[in-house]
């Protein structure tokens, strides 16, 4: 538990990223079970149950594994932010995807923001996730942005300032 007091204590960003979970989730009763059949986008990333975990312990409990004490963890917050920014344009986020959207998400931020990542594998069992269904969600996580991770500083500033200001 105590790990956890630090990762809050340690982000400036930490609750403004669960507000930013919340804002993104407004769409959660416009997606029905019924239109998973016609999903031709980002297919790995749909459930076709509700998954039975909060979004905002399942994230909680990623961060738990991946944060290193020696590094910074808002870096790596607002890498997932501007990335889930970026795929926003080609999916309606809601109950049916978000939870292995943000782990992919996690995954991808996690390899950019840190000089030694997990690998592929032990990121599947922290998000409780199959190593094949991880490995299509990270390609077609980074087909949907281009391969694009790099991120301007103006990009950075602007999504800093915009999630400081979320209720």
């Amino acid at each position: 538990m105590d790990k956890e007091i630090n990762i809050s204590n340690d982000s400036n960003l930490y609750k403004d990223f669960h507000k930013y979970i919340n804002t993104i989730q407004i769409n959660n009763e416009y997606f029905k079970k019924e239109d998973l059949s016609y999903i031709d986008c980002l297919k790995s990333v749909y459930c076709m149950e509700h998954p039975r975990i909060c979004i905002h312990k399942y994230v909680d409990n990623i961060l738990l594994y991946i944060y290193k004490d020696d590094v910074h963890l808002d870096g790596l917050l607002l890498t997932v932010i501007i990335i889930i920014k970026r795929i926003m344009k080609n999916i309606i986020i809601n109950d049916y995807n978000i939870h292995k959207l943000l782990s992919g998400i996690l995954l991808i931020s996690h390899k950019v923001y840190y000089d030694i990542p997990y690998y592929n594998k032990d990121f599947a069992i922290i998000s409780g996730i199959t190593i094949t269904i991880m490995n299509l969600i990270e390609k077609e996580l980074l087909e949907k942005i281009d391969y694009n991770t790099f991120i301007k500083h103006e990009e950075m500033i602007t999504v800093v300032k915009s999630i400081k200001y979320l209720q």
